[in-house]
């Protein structure tokens, strides 16, 4: 299938926060959704981009349908919820590192960030619930309200809000930017 420009590009309305007790939160979590979730060890590289962000994302750890993933997004450097724009590319048969090399030399990179990730599923709200664990940063608590045709802005903020009254998340510990922007103030 080809790129129709025309169509409309997902979106996700998010929030990020730091977390203060990364083992009481997973544990929330876990007993919330009833399950362990999913774990995995992320390597995202971020390029130079003039328009939005651009990383691949490599699995440090066996993902088992893809090796990486392509990724670019847009969204507003803010601390309350916000939209963000993607499209992600799932790279297979382990092309990365050749794709690695390549936009490295075309792009330049703009950091590397290395995370263990615990990934929840709710269902309902559409939403993926991500515990981070990020090297050289610390803990974080992420939510992506996945959003649906027809769904208004307002819902998604709604779906967040509710979320982080849930986990105990206050908007003191929300924080912009992505975790590369993070690691560069430091």
């Amino acid at each position: 299938m080809w790129f129709d420009p025309a169509r409309a590009m997902p979106s996700n309305v998010e929030i990020k926060a730091r977390v203060r007790d990364f083992q009481d939160l997973l544990q929330r979590v876990r007993n919330w959704s009833q399950g362990y979730g999913k774990v995995f060890k992320q390597q995202d590289t971020f390029f130079t981009c003039p328009n939005g962000r651009l990383k691949l994302r490599q699995f440090t750890v066996s993902h088992p349908l893809k090796d990486a993933e392509l990724i670019w997004y847009q969204r507003a450097d803010q601390c309350d919820s916000k939209l963000s724009d993607f499209t992600v590319t799932p790279i297979r048969n382990h092309f990365s590192d050749g794709l690695l090399a390549s936009l490295s030399n075309a792009y330049g990179v703009a950091g590397t960030v290395k995370k263990t990730r615990y990934l929840f599923m709710d269902t309902a709200r559409h939403t993926r619930i991500h515990v981070d664990r990020v090297e050289g940063l610390g803990d974080f608590f992420e939510l992506e309200v996945q959003m649906q045709d027809g769904q208004t802005l307002e819902q998604g903020k709604a779906i967040a809000a509710d979320l982080m009254q849930i986990f105990d998340i206050k908007d003191g510990d929300l924080v912009a930017g992505a975790y590369v922007d993070l690691l560069v103030a430091e």
